[in-house]
């Protein structure tokens, strides 16, 4: 059949011959009134709807003061030294690749990252001496979009922890890993946005959050340039077609549910299903045909928003923030003598939270919002300066954490929280391979 030129459809279906705005179009509608008196904070679990209803649809943090107690969380085992010993036998082979701290203490720039076995980390972890013990840090290690949701090394861990926990159980799992490093004066992730909604699991040591909405991206000096700040708080780099605000690219949903829908239609014809049902299956392949030939003729690369996460002009990720530690220090603390204002003047109009999160709690955290996390050992004096020490004070520098990264809700809607399937497809399809 002759194509017929088509008018370049944007994602929500308007014509590319609208007007060019300034600037990114920020639709944050987080709950912000709901934090004046700060992050909330709730003493026990509360069922799935209800925290979805409280915190997910209203886009806004909150610190729950307990872990979950079912039969599925066996995370205690992870403590002390019989933890790390624990942890060694599970998965001490998986291979893994970790992050150098800097001098200053940082990590999360980007730099390349060192392989090894993970119970060389762990020896490495509990080594007496400090310049060894507190080199590395274990960060997120699967970076291609297909990779498995639970990577090495939480993968040796698999039956101590849930794939998907109940307290977020109407989200899909984008993926779920461990933090383990070791500092006596803490050590710094670098100012930062995720692009997933985040459950933040502390089993060992403390970790303070400074924290900034999604609201304020504009005024965060990222390496990369936003276009789209969506109401739920994903932050969008694409130059051209836009994510949905679930974090999808509209062209792979598309050739996704195409693939989809003529399997069922398939099974429907198999089956001898009634002829409304084929009929209703036809019109869904019509349209999503219609959809990859739209994106096909827009000639547009079809990215994960991390798949190419680092700045044009320089190996910074893409949502890290230009800003120093010491100038965040500084204008956090409000004090307009100390603030970089001449450097960054955009800053002083934003509004922060700091929140404390120690062992047995957990923080979570929405898509887009800014964070940087300051890590440290369970005792705050700890400096394993001593080669004398024993190996069990070692473990009091050190901190470990368990988090889920969610794919960030399109609705407000419990049971409907996404406009389709897409990602549940997208999960099983990483499941299987």
């Amino acid at each position: 059949r002759r194509r017929h030129k088509r008018k370049r459809v944007g994602v929500d279906g308007l014509h590319s011959g609208k007007k060019k705005q300034k600037g990114p179009r920020n639709e944050f509608a987080g709950s912000l009134d709901d934090l004046k008196e700060g992050i909330p904070r709730i003493k026990s679990m509360c069922t799935s709807k209800d925290f979805f209803e409280r915190f997910i649809a209203k886009r806004i943090p909150v610190v729950i003061e307990t872990h979950p107690d079912s039969k599925e969380w066996k995370i205690k085992n992870w403590k002390g030294n019989e933890g790390i010993e624990y942890m060694r036998q599970r998965g001490g082979q998986c291979k893994i690749k970790v992050e150098q701290i800097s001098e200053e203490g940082e990590f999360g720039k980007g730099n390349p990252k060192k392989e090894m076995k993970f119970q060389e980390f762990l020896d490495t972890l509990m080594s007496k001496k400090k310049s060894k013990s507190f080199k590395y840090y274990l960060t997120t290690q699967a970076e291609e979009e297909d990779s498995p949701v639970i990577p090495p090394p939480a993968s040796g861990l698999k039956g101590d922890f849930p794939i998907k926990p109940e307290l977020l159980c109407a989200l899909v799992p984008h993926r779920v890993n461990l933090w383990m490093g070791a500092s006596a004066n803490g050590s710094s992730s670098g100012l930062h946005h995720d692009f997933h909604d985040n459950l933040y699991v502390l089993i060992r040591g403390r970790k303070r959050f400074t924290l900034f909405s999604p609201s304020d991206a504009t005024k965060m000096y990222t390496y990369g340039n936003p276009s789209h700040i969506h109401w739920n708080g994903l932050i969008d780099y694409s130059p051209g077609a836009e994510l949905r605000s679930d974090g999808a690219h509209p062209a792979e949903v598309a050739k996704v549910m195409l693939k989809v829908t003529n399997e069922k239609l398939e099974a429907l014809q198999d089956s001898k299903a009634p002829q409304s049902e084929i009929d209703k299956a036809e019109n869904e392949i019509e349209k999503y045909m219609e959809k990859c030939l739209d994106f096909e003729m827009m000639d547009e690369s079809i990215e994960d928003p991390e798949a190419n996460m680092s700045s044009q002009k320089s190996n910074h990720p893409m949502s890290f923030s230009k800003v120093s530690i010491p100038s965040l220090r500084r204008f956090v603390s409000k004090n307009p003598s100390l603030q970089d204002v001449s450097k960054y003047p955009k800053m002083k109009e934003a509004r922060s939270w700091t929140v404390t999160l120690n062992e047995g709690q957990m923080l979570y955290l929405p898509a887009g919002w800014f964070h940087e996390v300051t890590s440290f050992g369970s005792d705050k004096t700890t400096a394993c300066v001593d080669e004398k020490l024993e190996a069990s004070s070692s473990t009091s520098s050190v901190h470990m954490a368990l988090n889920y990264w969610m794919y960030p809700p399109s609705s407000k809607n419990f049971e409907t929280p996404y406009e389709d399937s897409y990602w549940e497809h997208v999960m099983k399809s990483r499941e299987e391979h």
